[in-house]
């Protein structure tokens, strides 16, 4: 899908079709009354000349035109500032849905803070894009006022010249677009080597084995590149000029013998309208590239696999698996009956296969024969699942970190989830919370009392529960596991658990060896 596509996407999707079409008619609009002002301008100053005595009639007029104009600038700016910050608003909502639809086991493998970058990249740039929609009613126009200004000073060569002149820098243009386009593919690759080798160096910047050498070298090649393009740049603009130069000399030298010295300094007047076309096609061309940047974002933006599970919160007594069959992941097991109140232990190696049982459950991964009721959509949309090693807090006020931005949020269901994950005594009032600020034992429980108040707001029914209680002390993760079982007795709940001491508070085991499930 291409840029066009994907915002009539947006405008239809999100009903900003009138938005839309009244921006492209503002924009026309705009453009003739800036241009009319620019051509009664011109004719006046003729006629002036000749006739002196109206001089007031005709700044009358120009100052009503201009009254009529500066409205209409202003309604324009603020039609096109409204229709982008819909655009941007519209399509992080269209991309956000989208990553909720995501395939989860390319979710668990997606790099989201990639994709926000690049859904933020997109949405900066919408503006260029809106930009140059305008830019093409722009030069026909001015081309328009050289016809205007030709007629009335009786020179035809100043159209002949012009589109010579606009041939040659949208030449000039395209040769730079190729040549810093391969320049920035390369720079892209730099950047990326850049920032991979800097976001994984933790490790050796804390042993000083940090590879500086080739750091340094990356980034002065990224630094020649930029030179390089810099110099493209200033050989462009430097170029134009020229070719403005010889346009100004071959129309002065064309009427040498009819030049007078107010027609003399007419022609250099000639400087403002050849400039302005310049400066547009460059603008075209700026915007082009930048575009082409975007086109990128939005091919990965729209390259996930999207899947629209159904919810469906019905009821049941129990799950009953007859038959697992799996080689990659591999898993096996037969006859599992898991009740209602369940609260099982999945145990076994590191690799044997019990993430993957949970995995299996949420719908992350497919299985190559399964034989379950009830069906496995069912038990996905009904089930919570918790992700091992991943830390996903944020700073921000209490009561945002623990509903996750909930409008309405449960006071006291939120104190009673700090209470349950034995961080209460940390947080009293709604205040704001420095993540970094808290030891890893303090963030453990502050996840967990955002995993209690979501499961009791939400009403999931199966708990999968993969390594809570990492990183804390036997005590306080024993009193949690004993709380999580507690206040959700009533619900499934598969725990992962490498802590000893919490291993035995449960009767329900699931042992897995080598990826064969052994229900106890």
């Amino acid at each position: 899908m291409d840029i066009d596509d994907h915002v009539l996407l947006l405008i239809n999707k999100y009903k900003l079709k009138y938005l839309y079409i009244k921006y492209k008619y503002l924009s026309i609009i705009y453009s003739i009354s800036r241009e009319s002002y620019y051509w009664l301008l011109l004719y006046f100053s003729i006629l002036i000349t000749n006739k002196p005595e109206l001089i007031y009639t005709l700044s009358i007029i120009l100052i009503s035109l201009l009254l009529i104009h500066l409205p209409i600038e202003s309604y324009y700016y603020s039609i096109k500032s409204e229709l982008i910050n819909e655009l941007k608003l519209t399509n992080t909502h269209y991309f956000m849905n989208k990553i909720i639809h995501i395939n989860k086991l390319h979710l668990l493998k997606f790099n989201l803070l990639d994709y926000y970058n690049n859904l933020t990249f997109f949405n900066d740039n919408i503006d260029n894009y809106i930009t140059e929609l305008k830019i093409k009613y722009d030069i026909p126009l001015r081309f328009i006022s050289l016809i205007i200004i030709s007629i009335s000073s009786d020179n035809y060569l100043l159209i002949g010249l012009f589109s010579i002149f606009v041939a040659i820098v949208s030449s000039l243009n395209e040769w730079k677009y190729i040549k810093e386009n391969i320049k920035l593919n390369k720079q892209l690759l730099l950047e990326n080597k850049i920032r991979n080798y800097i976001i994984n160096s933790k490790s050796y910047i804390i042993n000083n084995e940090i590879n500086n050498n080739y750091l340094l070298s990356s980034i002065d090649k990224s630094k020649n590149i930029n030179n390089s393009i810099s110099t493209i740049n200033n050989q462009l603009d430097m170029s134009v000029n020229i070719c403005i130069m010889i346009y100004i000399l071959i129309i002065m030298g064309n009427n040498i013998n009819n030049l007078s010295p107010t027609s003399f300094f007419y022609y250099f007047l000639l400087v403002y309208d050849i400039e302005y076309v310049g400066d547009k096609i460059i603008d075209y061309y700026k915007n082009k590239k930048i575009i082409n940047k975007m086109q990128n974002r939005l091919n990965y933006l729209n390259d996930i696999n999207v899947v629209y599970n159904i919810n469906n919160n019905n009821t049941f007594n129990n799950i009953i698996i007859t038959k697992i069959e799996n080689n990659m992941p591999k898993l096996f097991g037969e006859n599992i009956i898991i009740n209602n109140n369940d609260h099982i232990l999945v145990s076994g190696e590191s690799g044997s296969g019990k993430t993957s049982l949970l995995y299996l459950l949420k719908g992350i991964i497919t299985i190559d024969n399964i034989s379950i009721t009830p069906n496995l959509k069912l038990i996905n949309s009904i089930s919570y699942l918790t992700l091992s090693n991943h830390k996903n807090l944020y700073d921000d006020y209490l009561y945002n970190i623990v509903t996750n931005y909930d409008q309405n949020p449960d006071i006291n269901l939120i104190n009673k989830a700090l209470v349950l994950s034995k961080i209460n005594h940390k947080f009293i009032n709604n205040n704001y919370v420095i993540i970094e600020n808290l030891s890893t034992g303090e963030r453990i429980r502050l996840i967990i009392a955002r995993i209690i108040y979501i499961i009791i707001i939400k009403n999931y029914k199966i708990l999968l529960f993969d390594e809570i209680d990492e990183n804390l002390n036997n005590d306080l993760a024993l009193e949690i596991c004993n709380n999580i079982m507690s206040i959700f007795k009533d619900k499934i709940i598969l725990y992962i658990s490498h802590n000893e001491i919490v291993k035995q508070l449960f009767d329900k085991k699931m042992i897995i060896e080598n990826g064969i499930i052994n229900y106890q």
